[in-house]
């Protein structure tokens, strides 16, 4: 592991202590600790149903990206989502896609460039609604300096950035034939194919969500998955006897998806913790309890894609473990 690496992860577990000391030198640490002991464990279960059921539901909406000729069962979908869910535990800047593409390259031979197209059009539509969602409930609801400060800024930056990735994808797809031979054909040679079709599978993606069918049917599934990820906090929030108002869970869950967006901490401990907090507060909530429950919330986000992914993981390596040895063998002929 270089010097670069270690630093990264150096810097990143300094941060997480910095700031779970901060969060919790504000918090009444004893309240904190009568919460979580009365915490009502039998709502695990249905929480982990709820985390299965929105994890489907994303597995589905990728499908909607892929290309037409994909043979691509929704049990590949969610297998490789399921896998790279897990590892972005453990690679930093969200790693864990590039796991997503290749396994899901394995189980149903779409090239890696076509596979990473699929996912890099879903984060981009995804991040759209998110930061359109998050600016409607900003109108109505009032939030902390803080979190607006940095939803306004990230939601700034990402429309930006998508607005000029949009842009650049479009002007491919109409000049096609010139940029392959004005631009691609500088790359290296084993680069100019898996850059075309990765282009291509973008603009196929992004243009066939323009079309009212397939757009409504993504706007459709976005919302019921983040009606499952709302409903697996407001579970969490049962177990601790907290009860949060709906308007206040859908802005919770919006400020701490936006806020951790940027990857700065490690697993960003401390920076959710204190999303949660601040944001609860902003509301008129038990600082003590909001912590509980930011901690309960954020060990299960955690922890149920750890125990999806072994389990996941046993099913299918397998198929994968098959699919390497018949690569090793056409290669050695």
């Amino acid at each position: 592991m270089s010097f670069k690496k270690i630093m990264g992860y150096v810097i990143g577990i300094a941060l997480a202590v910095a700031i779970s000391f901060y969060v919790i030198n504000q918090i009444d640490r004893e309240s904190l600790a009568q919460h979580l002991r009365d915490m009502n464990y039998s709502y695990i279960v249905p929480a982990f149903l709820i985390y299965c059921a929105g994890i489907f539901l994303r597995s589905a909406r990728w499908r909607l990206f892929y290309p037409k000729d994909a043979q691509a069962s929704i049990m590949a979908s969610y297998s490789a989502l399921v896998l790279g869910n897990a590892s972005n535990l453990i690679i930093p800047a969200r790693g864990g896609d590039i796991v997503r593409v290749v396994v899901l390259g394995k189980l149903s031979g779409l090239s890696n460039s076509k596979s990473l197209a699929t996912v890099i059009t879903e984060r981009i539509f995804d991040l759209m609604m998110l930061c359109f969602l998050i600016g409607c409930v900003a109108l109505i609801v009032p939030l902390s300096s803080t979190v607006e400060l940095g939803a306004k800024i990230i939601a700034a930056v990402s429309f930006l950035a998508i607005l000029g990735a949009c842009i650049s994808i479009v002007l491919y797809t109409k000049y096609t034939d010139w940029i392959d031979c004005h631009i691609i054909k500088r790359f290296p040679k084993f680069l100019q194919h898996r850059l075309h079709e990765l282009l291509q599978g973008l603009g196929e993606g992004i243009t066939l969500m323009w079309k009212t069918p397939a757009g409504i049917l993504f706007v459709t599934y976005t919302f019921l998955i983040w009606a499952a990820e709302i409903g697996l906090l407001l579970m969490l929030a049962r177990s601790l006897s907290f009860t949060i108002e709906v308007l206040h869970s859908i802005t919770l869950f919006l400020c701490t998806a936006v806020g951790t967006l940027i990857p700065l901490s490690t697993a960003q401990i401390g920076i959710f913790e204190y999303i949660v907090v601040s944001t609860l507060e902003r509301f008129g909530y038990d600082p003590a309890k909001a912590l509980a429950l930011g901690i309960v919330w954020h060990a299960v986000i955690l922890f149920f894609p750890v125990i999806l992914g072994l389990f996941t993981w046993l099913l299918v390596r397998p198929a994968i473990k098959s699919d390497i040895q018949k690569n090793i063998e056409d290669h050695a002929r």
